[in-house]
């Protein structure tokens, strides 16, 4: 038996060898299988990540999109309430010019109207003055020739006048420079 032993503990070193070697093999393919799944996982994991990142910059590049969209529409809206707001007043400073310009007008027509007032008065003064004047005038003259006639008929040959001229006329009460006699 002595002679077997040597053979057994070959046998059983082969027997090791190859327990280890399958040992080894299955824990090598396990490793490699579990480096595998690891890796597998650590794709899905980072697919998952890159998908997550995308889906969040998608989201966050609409949000920005969709607020950029709204403060440009809400800046357009303010532009055109200012500009509404400019041709409102425009269109207001442009009606004060107008009634600024008819008051100045009406104004210059009322002080035109005014002078020509003071100048018709004037005139109108003037011909009342030179009329009141040229009356004056007349009365005075016909005062004048009315005692010169009269002085004239009391002094006629140095007689005075028997008939006057209201005698004449008394239905008239009129002295009148025309007498009736010799009519």
């Amino acid at each position: 038996m002595p002679q077997a032993l040597p053979f057994i503990t070959a046998a059983a070193t082969v027997y090791g060898v190859y327990q280890t070697k399958k040992s080894a093999d299955k824990a090598r393919k396990a490793g490699q299988e579990a480096s595998r799944q690891a890796a597998i996982q650590a794709q899905n994991a980072l697919n998952e990540s890159r998908t997550m990142r995308e889906k969040q910059t998608g989201y966050y590049a609409e949000q920005l999109e969709n607020e950029q969209t709204r403060l440009n529409l809400l800046t357009q809206d303010i532009e055109n309430a200012s500009v509404e707001r400019q041709n409102i007043i425009n269109a207001y400073n442009s009606m004060v010019d107008i009634q600024r310009q008819q008051f100045q007008t009406a104004q210059t027509s009322l002080q035109q109207e005014t002078a020509r007032y003071e100048e018709q008065r004037a005139e109108a003064e003037k011909r009342e003055a030179a009329l009141q004047t040229e009356i004056e005038e007349k009365r005075r003259k016909e005062v004048q020739e009315e005692q010169a006639s009269a002085r004239a008929r009391r002094l006629r040959g140095g007689m005075r006048g028997l008939l006057s001229q209201t005698r004449l006329n008394p239905e008239l009460g009129i002295k009148s420079a025309q007498t009736t006699l010799g009519a």
